[in-house]
Order: C-alpha cells, then structure tokens, then sequence
C-alpha cells in the first residue's frame, strides 16, 4: 500500500499517490466498470443513499474511480501547499471534483455558491458556452 510523503519525487506521486484505498490491496487499482453498487443490507443502502454513511450506489454521482482521480490531481495540483506542511494529513489541506465537461464544472460552482436573486456581473469574453448558459438559460429572478 502507498504512503504519501511529501518528500517523493514527481514521478512517484504521478504513479502512487491517491492510489492507497484499495480495499483488496491489488497491486493496479481496478476499474469498477459498474452503474450501481451492491450494500450487505437495507439500513446499510439507505445511509449511503442519504449521504450519512460512507461508500457508493450509482456510478454517475460518484465510484472510487472518480474519488481516486480527484483526490490524485488534488494531490499534485497542491504539492507546493502539501510539501510546506509535511506534518499535516493531504486530505486536509487540498480536494477536488471531477466532473464529465467543462460546462458541468461550471454550472456545478453556479449553483453552489448562488440563491435565488443573486446577480451575477459577466462579460461576453468568458467562455462563449458559460456567458450563453447566464445569458439564454439560467433561471431570471
């Protein structure tokens, strides 16, 4: 199993790093080519389903692939923040999301930060996709 160390060079961590949580300790994390996740009971689904216990049930909202690769690009993107606090666990000082485009980032950042009746300043030089989302799509209060 990898342990992180702020000390390994860039080709380690490129190789390694977000690669520790692998639950049947294979030698290459394995891709789960699956849409749904199985769970040993009911209680057990439904606390995964309502986000108050850990693990996964649809593939699109969120799989140990996807995590794996956040928590790596988080990981190197951070590496100077990382490296200045060697003592401090990775996890607490950088995150990340993936999302399947650009435009679902964006709107995903939209939604989180803005209520309804905030406004939002823009100019047309944003890209084109995002400035015809505020202009054309998005909801008007």
């Amino acid at each position: 199993m990898y342990h992180f160390s702020a000390k390994h060079s860039i080709n380690t961590l490129v190789t390694h790093v977000g690669e520790d949580n692998n639950p049947h300790h294979t030698h290459v994390s394995p891709i789960y080519q699956t849409s749904t996740f199985n769970f040993p009971d009911v209680a057990t689904g439904a606390g995964i389903v309502a986000r108050t216990e850990p693990g996964y049930y649809y593939t699109r909202l969120a799989n140990p692939n996807l995590d794996q690769l956040a928590r790596k690009i988080a990981i190197l993107e951070g590496i100077d923040l990382i490296r200045l606090q060697p003592e401090a666990d990775p996890n607490s000082l950088v995150a990340g999301q993936v999302f399947s485009s650009g435009m679902a980032a964006i709107t995903s950042v939209l939604f989180s930060l803005l209520k309804a009746g905030d406004t939002i300043v823009a100019q047309e030089a944003v890209y084109s996709a995002t400035f015809t989302f505020l202009k054309e799509i998005a909801p008007r209060g």
